[in-house]
């Protein structure tokens, strides 16, 4: 269950970074821009992620049952 988050601190972090190194985001922005982006990436890994592969999946694996 944690793998999903911590796989997520990268792309926040690179593109934070990127966009203050390039002055596109003022310093007083990074801790919020960091975090928002972070659980954006978070929840699509933790909620969207599992609906997808369900669905493309079929029925008889999202549930847990079959072969």
């Amino acid at each position: 269950m944690l793998a999903g988050p911590l796989a997520c601190l990268t792309a926040p972090s690179v593109g934070v970074a990127t966009l203050y190194g390039l002055d596109l985001m003022p310093g007083d922005e990074l801790q919020n821009s960091w975090r928002n982006w972070w659980i954006g990436d978070s929840l699509g890994v933790m909620v969207i992620a599992p609906l997808l592969f369900c669905a493309c999946g079929g029925r008889r694996r999202c549930g847990g049952r079959g072969a």
